[in-house]
């Protein structure tokens, strides 16, 4: 729990373990050290939740664009930081 006695949940976008975590000891695990690594807090789990499935269904959206402009041939994966700077404000 917070501070305020409030309960917040971390999503962890891009590092280790990418999920939801409910305290930051443990979302910091996932991301310190990890280059590139991306992570928002909320006050709600259906929030958090919400914003992983986002986050997985937009970096979906756009390897299917990717694919299929390269006529249906595999090519290099974008990075997931580069999807969700593309689609989410992380204020």
């Amino acid at each position: 729990m917070s501070r305020e006695g409030k309960q917040h949940y971390w999503v962890v976008f891009v590092g280790r373990r990418p999920g939801i975590y409910t305290s930051w000891e443990t979302a910091g695990l996932q991301i310190n050290g990890y280059p590139g690594n991306l992570f928002k807090r909320y006050t709600t789990y259906d929030e958090a939740e919400g914003a992983l499935l986002q986050f997985h269904e937009e970096r979906y959206r756009l390897l299917q664009m990717q694919f299929e402009a390269n006529n249906n041939q595999v090519t290099m994966v974008p990075h997931p930081e580069m999807v969700w700077k593309f689609n989410i404000d992380l204020v």
